[in-house]
């Protein structure tokens, strides 16, 4: 079920929340202040049995998430290849065409389902919400914890804990 987080940001760019949640959050921008929908891995597990998916394994999770960025890249190109360089187009490229490979070693996973066969590329938010959804799948397949607790611990690392956020 989704929540509602508050968080702000302070006259010296700080940003604050008040509650340390295991959760994957969609932060939209107000003003100063930052509201997010937070959706949280137990969410997430029930998507997973209402589609009849099996939670996979760490690794078959990596695999999962390497195939959407493949996704991800190839949605990117088709709407902006006009505003990169060669040299950019050839990287995203490359990132499809492993994307695919990854598709091709994930298709062997039980209970994997393919959505689309990548017959659809406008949505660049959906494959964005893939990917951060096969990666808070991974993390948490990996670890028992979430990416976005990875990266509180890791701001609060860089700040020296002397700053409340």
């Amino acid at each position: 079920m989704s929540k509602q987080l508050n968080l702000t940001i302070n006259d010296k760019n700080v940003l604050s929340c008040q509650r340390n949640l295991p959760t994957r959050a969609g932060i939209i921008a107000d003003g100063t202040n930052i509201k997010g929908v937070i959706v949280d891995i137990q969410t997430i597990q029930s998507y997973y049995q209402a589609r009849g998916l099996q939670w996979p394994a760490a690794k078959d999770a990596l695999w999962f998430f390497l195939s959407e960025v493949g996704e991800l890249a190839e949605a990117y190109l088709a709407h902006h290849e006009n505003e990169l360089t060669e040299e950019e187009i050839s990287m995203l490229q490359h990132f499809s065409e492993e994307g695919y490979h990854a598709d091709e070693i994930v298709s062997r996973v039980d209970g994997w389902i393919r959505n689309n066969d990548r017959v659809r590329k406008e949505n660049i938010s959906k494959e964005v919400a893939d990917c951060e959804m096969m990666l808070a799948v991974f993390m948490y397949s990996l670890t028992g914890s979430t990416p976005d607790e990875a990266l509180l611990a890791k701001m609060k690392e860089k700040l020296d804990e002397k700053r409340e956020f």
